[in-house]
């Protein structure tokens, strides 16, 4: 395995996918509504994502379930 497959565990690595994943819902969701235009919409959805990013971070590096998590995520790689 390379070095990045590796380190997928890593909290930014999993905070950047959910925040992602918030983005491309909020501005779907945003888009869908007519009154709203769309720099609005890009501009909620990207607060919405870092908002998002922050706090699924601090949840995975603060929290003792997030750095439990983050554990088991690097014995589960370092096992492949």
């Amino acid at each position: 395995m390379n070095e990045k497959s590796k380190k997928i565990y890593l909290p930014r690595y999993r905070a950047t996918n959910i925040a992602l994943v918030s983005f491309i819902l909020m501005a779907t969701a945003f888009l869908k509504n007519r009154s709203l235009n769309i720099f609005l919409a890009m501009i909620l959805s990207i607060c919405v994502a870092g908002i998002t990013y922050f706090l699924y971070y601090m949840y995975l590096t603060k929290t003792k379930m997030g750095k439990r998590y983050i554990q088991k995520l690097k014995e589960n790689v370092e096992k492949k």
